[in-house]
């Protein structure tokens, strides 16, 4: 549109004629004006192209003339804002979506950069520690080593220190074994006099662990010894000729203790439930001792450690004042033919015990 308005370059112009003379063909032209380039170039800067003008004006009547023309125009006009309108809003939906995209990928950077600052503090921590760790460990060392250093050369530069160190780590060995032996005996003896051996099954011997948890017959057999000692088989029912000779047995027995001479060993067998137990602890009463009973069930299973147990019991036994009687039932489930020979001596050992 440029040309319409004469903005760019100049229209083409007629060719110049001689007007017609008003007297006629008789009349000579008028002479040419003679101009500078200067002024001619100022000429054409004020020239106006009155053609473009005249065309401009012809095409405006002719859309005013045509309104079906109009209205075409004036549709396309607002398709064309439509679509100015759209653009606009999908260019901002564009930079919404794109301004979110760089928060996301803003507060992820945040994250990371967090995340690594926080390991980064933590490991600078750690060698930190490590390092004040390591210093103190070397300054003990060498505080250590000096110490030492000093103690060792004084000790060997004087003589009187030596003998002072020597006899008290001689000393402080003496207190700790005796400390050691003085507090095994004292374990024996409180057990001697408090406990019983775990052989022992039954026993007429008084006890403070018995006491506690029986008291009441505790206190039926500590009232029974101040009693007369009635016969040694009362309430025991027997064979005359057996119990002629059990009867000596226990007077035999009787006597012993009361002379202080030696006891003889007693073996009785028989069936179970014929009275050889309860024989056993009317023969302890009716002599005045104590009695403990064993089982041999109770023996074979300790194999080795079975030596150490009967003499626990023979050492329980001879804190007893009143003398005691031992009872073992059962013999044979430990002195049986070994099916091992690991169990042979074991058995062996068990039975050369002497007192």
């Amino acid at each position: 549109m440029s040309w319409l308005f004469g903005y760019s370059s100049k229209p083409p112009q007629p060719p110049l004629e001689n007007p017609p003379s008003d007297r006629g063909g008789d009349a000579a032209a008028a002479p040419a004006v003679n101009l500078s380039k200067s002024e001619k170039k100022a000429m054409e800067a004020y020239r106006f192209d009155s053609s473009a003008l005249e065309r401009a004006a012809q095409a405006a009547r002719e859309l005013e003339s045509s309104s079906t023309k109009q209205q075409e125009q004036m549709a396309k006009i607002k398709e064309y804002e439509a679509a100015i309108e759209q653009s606009k809003v999908e260019q901002r939906r564009i930079d919404h979506e794109e301004r979110r995209k760089t928060l996301q990928e803003e507060t992820k950077q945040h994250q990371m950069r967090a995340q690594y600052q926080d390991q980064l503090s933590k490991k600078r921590y750690e060698e930190q520690l490590a390092t004040e760790n390591r210093a103190t460990i070397l300054e003990s060392i060498k505080t250590a080593g000096s110490v030492v250093g000093a103690g060792l050369n004084a000790l060997v530069t004087d003589w009187d220190k030596t003998l002072a160190a020597a006899g008290g780590l001689s000393l402080l060995a003496l207190g700790v074994y005796t400390a050691k032996g003085a507090t095994s005996v004292t374990a024996r003896f409180i057990e001697a006099r408090i406990g019983k051996p775990t052989l022992v099954n039954e026993t007429s011997r008084f006890s403070i662990l018995e006491a506690v948890k029986h008291p009441i017959l505790t206190v039926s057999k500590a009232i029974a010894t101040f009693r007369k000692p009635s016969d040694a088989l009362s309430g025991v029912v027997l064979a005359p000729t057996l119990e002629t000779r059990l009867r000596d047995i226990a007077i035999a027995t009787k006597n012993t203790r009361l002379n202080k001479g030696f006891y003889r060993n007693l073996l009785m067998y028989g069936p179970p439930g014929t009275g050889k137990t309860l024989f056993s602890k009317k023969l302890a009463k009716h002599s005045g001792m104590e009695y403990a009973i064993l089982t041999g069930g109770d023996v074979a299973p300790m194999g080795k450690d079975a030596v150490a147990a009967i003499h626990k019991v023979f050492d329980w036994a001879h804190t007893s004042r009143k003398g005691w009687f031992s009872w073992c039932n059962k013999k044979f489930a430990f002195l049986c033919y070994p099916n091992t020979t690991h169990m042979f001596f074991c058995i062996y050992n068990i039975s050369s015990i002497g007192y």
